[in-house]
């Protein structure tokens, strides 16, 4: 609630007056549940150039590209997901989703689809229909499709509740984004117990679990807002009290050390 047209502090959203959280939200059986695993292998992104928020894609294929990696990767994917229905993979690229589609339809010898931005509207609608297993072409058939790869596509207005597995085979330093992409296999269906989520960028070590995101800087207004009172009174009261009251001085010495802590606690995230 802190940008955006109308969420300014100046606009008419300016609040959250009710909020319920993903992990509530699993427990009473409104969500499915999520099962984060780091794997043993993944891609190396201390070093990669930020642009515009976010790490370059380019550099980031390259190391991916690479035969040990991507061999590693693949191999990853489908010991894990043996007993997994539908797939979808989050690319970075095109060029990195194509390599993707074709290497895993050769390691898995079954279909992958592949969607991007320049994806024909009427084959993208084949592919998503195939993928929700619903009836295709003109004799209506039904030709499921377990694999879907993407780039930047079906990160919102898609539903899949059908997902059982989220890869994320690219990183990313918004938790918005790495909150929508993992978001795809939140809906419950029939047959489905939870959603195995596989991280190969290291959005997991980043950002936390996606049931308990960790924003840095999310919760700092807030505890700025709510000390600012406490701040005031304090302020008026060190140049009011009675040099012979101990016992007073030394709470308002506690106080002291407390939102210096505090601040520091507070602060240290969005600098470290």
């Amino acid at each position: 609630m802190t940008s955006g047209l109308i969420c300014k502090p100046e606009n008419l959203l300016n609040d959250v007056c009710y909020e319920k959280g993903i992990k509530e939200l699993i427990n009473e059986g409104f969500l499915c549940r999520i099962h984060t695993r780091v794997p043993a292998t993944k891609i190396d992104c201390s070093n990669i150039h930020i642009r515009n928020g976010e790490f370059r894609a380019d550099e980031f294929v390259e190391r991916f590209s690479t035969e040990e990696a991507v061999h590693s990767i693949l191999q990853d994917i489908l010991k894990k997901t043996k007993d997994r229905n539908k797939i979808i993979i989050f690319c970075c690229d095109v060029a990195q989703a194509m390599q993707f589609q074709q290497r895993l339809a050769r390691y898995s010898d079954q279909t992958v689809g592949l969607i991007t931005g320049e994806t024909p509207v009427h084959e993208r609608a084949e592919l998503i229909a195939r993928f929700q297993d619903q009836p295709t072409g003109l004799l209506q058939e039904v030709m499921p499709l377990r694999w879907l790869v993407n780039v930047n596509v079906l990160t919102t207005g898609f539903d899949g509740p059908n997902i059982d597995c989220v890869v994320m085979a690219r990183p990313t330093l918004s938790p918005g984004l790495y909150y929508q992409c993992v978001g795809r296999g939140f809906r419950n269906a029939p047959g489905k117990t939870d959603c195995l989520v596989l991280d190969y960028g290291s959005s997991i070590q980043r950002h936390g679990p996606v049931d308990a995101i960790n924003i840095r800087g999310r919760n700092v207004v807030k505890r700025l807002k709510r000390n600012y009172g406490v701040l005031l009174w304090l302020w008026h009261e060190l140049g009011t009290f009675r040099i012979n009251e101990y016992a007073y001085i030394y709470s308002i010495l506690l106080l002291i050390i407390n939102f210096i802590v505090e601040y520091v606690t507070c602060l240290y995230p969005l600098f470290f």
